[in-house]
């Protein structure tokens, strides 16, 4: 059995793509048998048998593995700016390539480079710690259902006068800058 501690900036129950894939990856190394908890700023409490927690403290116990999802993010910043500090061994999971402050110190501090797309890999050279790189892929859990397919096409249309006829892009997410959504209107329009 290992101990693993997770770094995210926001937590599940909270809605976001980062605190459902670290609950994902949390609960399903708890299921099969590690010992593991959520080091975030932004949480509700433990959650589904996951201790989770925002005391730094945390970061001082002796785990097997630090497991942190992305950078420029305050929270994972943190950890990956004092990773010299920290004795347990960090991996630093690419979520978003960037050469900012707390990237680089990531990738310096950090044991492995967690990448799971051809921009993080190449990221990683670019940086020169490919010795470091361990890939790491983003799955769907194995229950994950979608729900029912619903044609939104008919409502969509006629809220916004859309010609039914036309070709319709629809893209979900949310709008914080690393969403990329601005840049994405901005191509729509300029296809327009």
């Amino acid at each position: 059995m290992s101990k693993i501690l997770f770094v995210v900036h926001r937590y599940y129950p909270f809605p976001g793509g980062s605190e459902n894939y670290v609950r994902w990856m949390a609960e399903g190394m708890k299921n099969r048998g590690h010992e593991v908890a959520v080091y975030s700023d932004e949480h509700q409490g433990d959650q589904n048998g996951v201790r989770v927690t925002a005391a730094r403290e945390i970061l001082l116990e002796k785990w097997d593995l630090i497991v942190v999802h992305g950078a420029d993010v305050h929270t994972q910043n943190f950890v990956l700016a004092n990773g010299k500090q920290i004795q347990s061994p960090i991996v630093y999971m690419i979520i978003l390539p960037s050469q900012s402050r707390a990237s680089e110190l990531g990738m310096q501090n950090a044991k492995y480079l967690a990448w799971s797309t051809e921009e993080d890999i190449q990221h990683i050279y670019k940086n020169g710690h490919h010795d470091k790189a361990v890939n790491i892929r983003h799955g769907i859990p194995y229950n994950f259902t979608s729900g029912a397919r619903v044609d939104l096409r008919p409502k969509l249309c006629a809220k916004y006068g859309i010609d039914p006829t036309k070709r319709i892009f629809l893209s979900c997410g949310g709008y914080w800058p690393n969403k990329k959504m601005k840049e994405l209107a901005e191509v729509f329009l300029a296809a327009n």
